[in-house]
């Protein structure tokens, strides 16, 4: 049996986004995604992510800690690879954070 390996795509989209202590867009959505990979480059800080809206269609702001945000914990990887096409907001737990962003399309 052969086991698949990720797909990483040939030239993934990188992003630099500064992130706050306020919930912020971080990247739009996009029809033609099949992956999305957010790091947390800090030593210290830490990021939360969610999508920017729920279930319902309302809008949603990334909470640290909170319902709805996945934490990206220092030096830490999030990988997003069943076609994530919706938008997503981010917010850190101290002003000067840093994320990065891989988009596969």
């Amino acid at each position: 049996m052969t086991v698949g390996s990720p797909f990483y795509g040939p030239n993934p989209v990188n992003y630099a986004v500064a992130v706050g202590t306020s919930s912020i867009a971080v990247i739009g959505a996009n029809s033609n995604r099949k992956q999305l990979i957010f790091h947390n480059p800090h030593g210290t800080f830490q990021i939360a992510v969610c999508c920017a809206q729920d279930s319902t269609g309302a809008n949603q702001p990334a909470v640290m800690n909170g319902k709805g945000s996945f934490v990206i914990l220092p030096l830490s990887t999030l990988i997003f690879d069943q076609q994530p096409t919706s938008a997503f907001n981010a917010i850190s737990n101290n002003a000067g954070g840093q994320l990065t962003i891989f988009e596969v399309l």
